[in-house]
């Protein structure tokens, strides 16, 4: 039998959607590790299946994008990320030129956005809060093609030109 080790990653995120993620997963009482994971890898499977949809970022498109998620405060997440898994992010990092980050971020946000928490729950009925959660984040689900735009206006943007100054 083989062991592999898992070794934390950390990972420069907006500060808001970690902590989100980590209220929903503390909420429905979930491994924040495997849940992350998990989206990333739901996010990763997209990108391969449509990856004839996009085109790699180029320098200036890059630039925009980091420039953007700098303008949010960030914190510092370590999350433990398999080595088949870490090796699949960076094999669609330099196809994409996007750095790791940005992925994290992007596929955290999306599972974030999914997941609302509805404090309204009566407090009888609050051992199935999780169920109702979950069960409601099924409903809020994108279609295919809202997932295809979402990926190439916030983390696959192709080429834009730079404005001449």
């Amino acid at each position: 039998m083989v062991i592999l080790k898992i070794f934390a990653t950390k990972f420069l995120i907006d500060a808001e959607v970690a902590h989100h993620f980590k209220e929903i997963c503390d909420d429905l009482a979930l491994k924040k590790d495997s849940w992350a994971c998990f989206f990333i890898q739901f996010e990763l499977d997209l990108l391969s299946a449509e990856s004839s949809q996009f085109q790699s970022n180029s320098k200036a498109a890059l630039k925009q994008i980091e420039a953007t998620r700098k303008k949010v405060q960030r914190s510092n997440e370590s999350i433990k990320v398999p080595p088949e898994l870490l090796t699949r992010i960076d094999e669609h990092c330099k196809l994409f030129n996007f750095t790791r980050p940005m992925l994290v971020e992007f596929a955290l946000r999306n599972a974030s956005e999914r997941m609302q928490l509805d404090r309204k729950l009566s407090k009888r009925r609050a051992d199935l809060s999780p169920l109702y959660r979950l069960e409601r984040s099924a409903s809020n689900r994108k279609t295919r093609t809202e997932r295809i735009n979402l990926i190439k206006n916030n983390l696959v943007v192709g080429t834009i030109r730079q404005s001449r100054k």
